[in-house]
């Protein structure tokens, strides 16, 4: 069967949508042709809701904190199509983590092998996994329409394995190496309201939708929760992303001389060593979900760039996200609760003198913990009648 292939281009440098309230409304343009081996194809080509039940398979094969900000776009899918069948193709590497149940979606888990990195140095154990990975899948039979709202030619080849062979993907605005491993070349979130918005124009033409953010917890409603705990969760996906884990027992300390208890996330261990344990007045090792409920029973969460401050943002919790060489212009937790503070020492990728694009220049390491306590007093403004941590910790 030949292969469809529908690109759908996002638009410039525009910002990501007003966030910190519930289903941004995203208002789409005049429907505009899509291309199919450079000629415009015209809606009529592809299935409409119309003449039968959508199904749609949405490809997100990298990692967890990429799930978190699926959720949000499958929300608006299922908003705009409350009778499609909706299936995720994702990876062995999300563990746990768990659609909510409202979304509808069957979900398909594999071992995609560019999930393991140097992937490309090995082809053939790549081409061999890739298709063990599609043999798990199983075969989509029938008339499926892929979706790749990352924009990453891998995932057009992990639909195409799996049979589909309709697929739209979104595409970036500049040709380089960034664009063909699915870089954004903007914040994430409003990539996938972008390809959201053509999809709904495409396939259904009605607007608004709403691409939900935050998506879970009644987001959106200001909360003081009863316990005066912050999660601190120094784990990432790489080793460069992480700080040492003297700093995280020194932040811990001027924590708790400000009242406030400690909580250190675990999950695969290794930044701060279990005999260091005591120093935080819990330890938590848990599932995801239980890592969701910790989070809806703690004031803040101070984490490196990773799962973990993206998730909390998406439960509309206070984040102080800690940067070093990824760009947060790109992946910062989304909200209007997120602090975020920038360390020199992990910063290896930045020119001189560039301050990540409007972000706070960053901080030497030992400024860090400083610039961290400064970030959390400010959260503190959305409590009312307060101005620093410990009359918050007194308030509560």
């Amino acid at each position: 069967m030949k292969s469809e292939v529908c690109k759908v281009r996002d638009r410039g440098a525009e910002e990501v949508p007003p966030e910190g309230t519930v289903g941004n409304a995203i208002r789409p343009r005049a429907s505009g042709s899509l291309t199919k081996g450079g000629c415009d194809e015209t809606s009529s080509s592809l299935p409409q809701e119309g003449g039968g039940k959508l199904r749609f398979a949405v490809a997100e094969t990298f990692r967890l904190g990429d799930l978190v900000y699926l959720v949000a776009f499958l929300y608006g899918l299922r908003e705009a199509f409350p009778n499609a069948t909706i299936a995720v193709l994702i990876s062995e590497a999300s563990g746990q983590f768990e659609f909510p149940a409202d979304l509808g979606v069957e979900v398909r888990k594999a071992y995609w092998p560019w999930i393991r990195l140097g992937w490309w140095r090995r082809p053939l154990r790549t081409i061999l996994d890739t298709k063990r990975a599609a043999e798990v899948c199983g075969s989509f039979d029938g008339r499926w329409i892929g979706l790749d709202p990352r924009g990453d030619p891998r995932h057009w080849v992990a639909l195409r394995s799996v049979g589909i062979s309709t697929i739209l993907s979104a595409t970036h605005a500049k040709r380089n190496i960034a664009s063909i491993r699915g870089t954004p070349e903007r914040h994430v979130l409003g990539m996938r309201r972008d390809f959201l918005e053509k999809v709904v124009s495409r396939y259904r033409g009605v607007r608004p939708v709403n691409l939900r953010w935050p998506w879970k917890q009644e987001a959106g409603v200001r909360r003081i929760c009863r316990e005066r705990t912050v999660l601190l969760a120094p784990e990432a996906s790489h080793a460069a992303k992480e700080l040492p884990g003297g700093w995280w027992i020194e932040l811990a300390q001027m924590l708790r001389a400000e009242g406030w208890r400690t909580t250190l996330i675990v999950h695969k261990g290794g930044v701060v060593s279990e005999r260091q344990w005591g120093q935080f007045d819990r330890v938590f090792r848990g599932t995801i979900k239980e890592l969701g409920q910790a989070i809806s029973e703690a004031w803040a969460v101070v984490a490196v760039d990773s799962f973990v401050g993206h998730l909390a943002a998406a439960q509309n919790c206070r984040v102080v996200s800690l940067f070093g060489p990824t760009d947060p212009k790109l992946w910062r937790p989304a909200g209007e609760r997120v602090a975020i503070v920038r360390v020199r020492q992990l910063a290896r990728r930045l020119s001189r003198g560039e301050s990540g694009g409007g972000m706070a220049a960053p901080c030497r390491l030992e400024e860090a913990i400083g610039e961290t306590m400064s970030a959390l007093s400010a959260l503190c403004r959305d409590v009312e009648g307060t101005a620093s941590l410990s009359e918050v910790s007194g308030a509560l």
